[in-house]
């Protein structure tokens, strides 16, 4: 997750990350660096290709990757389709 900014209240969010989540992974933006605060071990990804390569080399069997980015990726990709594309293509490849 995380990219730029919207201005919205991730306080549910954050707390259902810390109940249900195993890792969480950024891409960097004004918004990861807003809830960064909350998860200073988390690291940060300047590409989606280098997050999902970790994602996949972190995850053990049984486990569930979710690509949930709560932010916009302004400056990475020109829209959400265009971010979806690019997720599906990286599993694919790395698979």
């Amino acid at each position: 997750m995380g990219g730029a900014d919207k201005g919205l209240d991730m306080s549910g969010m954050r707390s259902a990350i810390h109940a249900r989540c195993k890792k969480v992974l950024l891409l960097a933006g004004t918004g990861t660096e807003r809830i960064r605060s909350d998860a200073p071990d988390v690291p940060v990804f300047s590409s989606l290709s280098e997050a999902v390569e970790s994602a996949i080399e972190i995850a053990m069997p049984g486990d569930i990757i979710l690509f949930s980015p709560a932010f916009a990726s302004f400056g990475m990709f020109k829209n959400e389709y265009e971010r979806n594309d690019e997720f599906l293509r990286l599993v694919e490849k790395m698979s």
